[in-house]
């Protein structure tokens, strides 16, 4: 898995962080409304009574979304199945629980009625007083990890299969999963087009599939349209409070983000920061798997370059070596996790050996290989970077460390306590 959820799970391609990229919202529009037209043609099921679609009656808030947060490439698509009747159906926001889409995402508009309307579930737009226990979670998670929206929407975004509700008379509520997958070979020769090109518009390397449809819906779509290519499934259990076992659903979530590797960046920083070390941590991965990790090790080493990136090329180096494998072709399937960004000094080293991307957590103002002098200006090629996930925390562990004193800086670079 070369992402890593965590904000998850969250990055955007090089281009992306050298100049503005295209604005894809209008194409996506396109392809949203493209997919509408050719739903008016498809034949319900009989026991489907009344169909809602926020993305034409809640177009407003519905488009807010779209151009502010999803008009760029995203790598990482949360792919979800469909609205529910709290949440999208109301704001026109994926997962849109009202308090979140207001609150944090900071979107609000006018929102219509349906053609047809069932008084067990109105539409009442931003004045719902109902909240979609899914959407407070989801988002909830992403708000805890994140802290900001921005942080979320620079590398992910939201994307549903069916942009419909479907309800009985009754107001029940009924998902293309609820059907056999016969009956539904019609939706899916609709609805699998779309959702292909919204990957391919959007470069997407990682789908997060929320919920077992979604799962085997996106493996189906790849196999057909995209045979070849190394984008990856990742599933991710869907938050709604009607699965069983699931009130401990952000647990699991975390467990699931924890599983694709900064987490465990984080924890390698912890166990730099008790070891009196600057606290950073990094993971090497290939094909989901760590081949590699460390954390800084400089002042046990009393040399300078002993940075956990440092620490973890040496260890791939040498597993190349001992195994006969051409360390250059190795290294070129390398996604990297650390929880600062590497300094000028492992910038250069992780472009020399073309790593195809680096994910880190809180920024480094002093000495960044791209925020402060950009190294990848001196190379023709060079990894895709992104940032600002876990930063919070990724922080935290830095101003822990320099609260203190560095016991092998230089004389006039170490703190000074204060007398009394």
């Amino acid at each position: 898995m070369e992402t890593e959820v965590v904000s998850s799970y969250f990055p955007p391609t090089s281009n992306q962080t050298k100049k503005k990229c295209k604005n894809l919202s209008d194409d996506f529009l396109n392809l949203v409304d493209e997919l509408n037209n050719s739903l008016e043609q498809f034949r319900l099921p009989a026991t489907i009574h009344c169909v809602y679609n926020p993305t034409v009656y809640a177009r407003v808030p519905y488009e807010m979304y779209i151009k502010k947060y999803c008009n760029c490439k995203k790598r990482i698509m949360y792919f979800g199945m469909n609205p529910g009747p709290w949440g999208m159906s109301q704001t026109g926001v994926p997962f849109g629980e009202v308090d979140s889409v207001k609150n944090w995402l900071q979107i609000q508009g006018p929102v219509d009625k349906p053609p047809q309307e069932i008084a067990a579930r109105p539409v009442s737009g931003f004045k719902c007083p109902r909240t979609e226990v899914s959407g407070k979670r989801f988002w909830g998670l992403f708000k805890t990890i994140c802290g900001t929206p921005d942080k979320f929407f620079q590398s992910s975004f939201v994307y549903n299969y069916l942009p419909q509700q479907w309800l009985k008379n009754n107001g029940c509520n009924l998902t293309p999963g609820d059907f056999k997958s016969s009956e539904m070979e019609e939706l899916y020769g609709i609805c699998d087009p779309i959702f292909s090109k919204t990957i391919e518009l959007y470069e997407v390397d990682i789908i997060i599939a929320v919920g077992k449809f979604c799962q085997s819906r996106a493996q189906k779509v790849l196999r057909k349209y995209f045979p070849s290519s190394h984008i990856q499934v990742l599933y991710m259990p869907h938050p709604s409070p009607r699965a069983v076992n699931n009130n401990d659903w952000d647990k699991k979530a975390m467990i699931f983000l924890e599983n694709h590797n900064l987490l465990q960046a984080l924890e390698l920083a912890s166990e730099a920061l008790n070891a009196q070390e600057v606290p950073v941590g990094c993971v090497f991965t290939t094909n989901g798997q760590i081949i590699a990790e460390s954390r800084n090790c400089v002042n046990a080493t009393k040399n300078p370059t002993r940075h956990a990136e440092i620490n973890c090329i040496d260890s791939v180096l040498e597993y190349c070596t001992l195994n006969n494998i051409e360390y250059r072709t190795y290294f070129k399937n390398i996604v990297v996790y650390v929880t600062v960004e590497p300094c000028i000094m492992c910038a250069a080293a992780l472009n020399n050996l073309n790593v195809r991307e680096v994910i880190y957590g809180a920024a480094n103002d002093r000495f960044g290989g791209r925020t402060v002098l950009d190294v990848s200006n001196f190379y023709r090629q060079t990894y895709l970077l992104s940032g600002n996930l876990l930063a919070d925390d990724a922080m935290s562990l830095l101003k822990q460390f320099y609260k203190g004193c560095n016991p092998n800086a230089p004389d006039p670079k170490m703190k000074k306590e204060k007398s009394q």
